[in-house]
């Protein structure tokens, strides 16, 4: 009996783009025999949410969202590999994204069974490659 792969699909979505990527990456993903997935939203911040409350659009997509579980460190300990999905502000993740990667790397750092040759931010290490996160 193998032990089945676990997947952590998280993501960050103002307008419900993303949220329907991670739906489909988790979909995917599923597919793959041994393959356990978690789909999980990232909350949106206090300021975010009071500044987009008075649209619509971003009312709608969060009603269309709202059934998803929000991503907590219970969640970031159980998976053995992550998918982070954010939109992109001026180049950059937003926020929420943001600060979900940097408490993933803490929580993982702290878990058991931590795989050997591995940094929770940034995986396997490559000798000579930087990766940027």
């Amino acid at each position: 009996m193998t032990v089945p792969t676990r997947l952590l699909v998280a993501f960050y979505s103002t307008y419900g783009h993303v949220h329907q990527l991670a739906e489909a990456a988790a979909e995917g993903a599923a597919d793959v025999p041994g393959t356990e997935v978690q789909l999980r939203r990232i909350p949106e911040l206090a300021e975010a949410r009071a500044a987009l409350s008075g649209r619509p659009r971003y009312l709608a997509a969060q009603e269309r969202q709202a059934h998803v579980p929000e991503a907590t460190h219970d969640d970031l300990r159980w998976a053995d590999g992550m998918l982070f999905g954010t939109s992109a502000r001026y180049g950059t993740r937003s926020s929420s994204g943001s600060s979900t990667r940097r408490r993933a790397s803490g929580s993982r750092a702290s878990s058991k069974g931590s795989r050997p040759g591995s940094s929770p931010a940034r995986g396997p290490s490559t000798p000579g490659r930087r990766r940027r996160c």
